[in-house]
């Protein structure tokens, strides 16, 4: 672990307290690791994300990923649904940690998670609408008009299509 802090904190170490680094564990069978982490004022959290090498998610295909998770935050209605991705220095969304994988840092959405039929009518309905909205504009693109890596090409098709 203290390898593993070395990395993040020279990657990192200008926005959080690598000291308070806690695994969560995952028992889904993903390849990520995932840690909880409190921002360098200790005023905010953070989930950092590690996709692990083994995930076979190449740069360009992580970039890919974040730059639709990035659109669906600042979607009207989704932010407070979707984390914003937190930049590091340089704008860059996430950092490779040698012998760890590609790292990127989400701030944390604080509550529980609720199911759409548990929400008031009302909010339930703007989350199921905005959602709806976004796929609705992302079904109209076509693979073509967007930079989708070679490796994720096929998925996005699918999605695109379905």
């Amino acid at each position: 672990m203290d390898e593993f802090r070395a990395a993040v904190q020279n990657s990192f170490g200008n926005v959080v307290d690598v000291n308070t680094l806690k695994s969560i564990t995952s028992t889904h069978g993903w390849t990520n690791e995932n840690y909880y982490v409190d921002s360098k004022d200790h005023r905010r959290k953070y989930i950092m994300r590690v996709n692990a090498p083994e995930s076979g998610k190449s740069h360009d295909a992580l970039k890919f990923e974040y730059s639709i998770i990035k659109r669906m935050h600042e979607t009207q209605g989704l932010s407070n649904v979707i984390p914003r991705i937190v930049l590091m220095n340089e704008g860059r969304t996430f950092a490779d940690l040698p012998n760890y994988g590609l790292c990127v840092l989400f701030e944390l959405c604080e509550g529980q998670h609720i199911s759409v039929i548990e929400a008031q009518r009302s909010e339930g309905e703007d989350i199921v609408y905005n959602v709806a909205d976004f796929l609705g504009q992302l079904h109209t693109c076509s693979v073509d008009s967007i930079n989708v890596p070679e490796d994720r090409r096929v998925d996005v098709e699918k999605i695109i299509r379905r």
